[in-house]
């Protein structure tokens, strides 16, 4: 009997997602290298063949970890959006989310996705996808601090904004000592009020 006979309805939807979530943390601990099928499938206690029938190649299993990531990290902003009282608030808590989320396990896989990018079209394509919506959150938040300014201002803030956070990202990794605490806050700091003063003048 093959997985397609046995792993139907909700028990497939759980498989495929346990499957994720294990190919997740080998991504975060171990890095692209590690990230492969066999190995991933022997680490599920599940033969490879029943690996493939979810994901038939690793890019497969890949662009669902980036696209499960990428739904969390949306649905993160979303949720701090909608409880803002003021456009400024809403940037801000977006910044502070984006920045603390991407300085950790998730930068790790938004790493990967940008080096891939740069060789692979579809991961190209992924990426483009995935920082359209990005643009398009951020976007609405932007056009909420001043309605006078056209489309193409409005997402020229957004770019410069997302830019401000990639690179703290890139930058916050908060250690162990108080010094490196103050340092990652500080940059924080830096980040929100540039980015309110480019949506204000937008």
């Amino acid at each position: 009997m093959t997985a397609k006979h046995f792993d139907t309805g909700q028990k497939g939807e759980l498989r495929r997602a346990a499957i994720i979530d294990l190919a997740r943390q080998v991504l975060i601990d171990e890095g692209y290298d590690h990230f492969v099928l066999r190995e991933i499938a022997s680490r599920a206690d599940m033969k490879l063949g029943n690996l493939q029938y979810y994901f038939p190649a690793r890019e497969d299993l890949l662009e669902a970890v980036i696209s499960v990531e990428f739904e969390a990290d949306l649905a993160a902003i979303r949720e701090l959006v909608a409880r803002a009282q003021t456009p400024e608030q809403a940037l801000r808590l977006c910044c502070e989310q984006l920045i603390a989320t991407w300085s950790g396990d998730s930068g790790k896989i938004w790493v990967v996705l940008g080096f891939l990018a740069m060789h692979n079209a579809r991961f190209t394509s992924c990426r483009e996808r995935v920082y359209a919506m990005f643009y398009k959150e951020l976007t609405t938040i932007v056009g909420r601090f001043s309605r006078r300014s056209d489309a193409a201002a409005r997402r020229l803030a957004t770019q410069l904004i997302t830019g401000l956070i990639d690179g703290a990202a890139m930058q916050a990794h908060v250690g162990a000592s108080a010094a490196r605490r103050r340092q990652a806050r500080r940059l924080l700091d830096a980040v929100l009020t540039i980015a309110v003063q480019i949506a204000k003048d937008q």
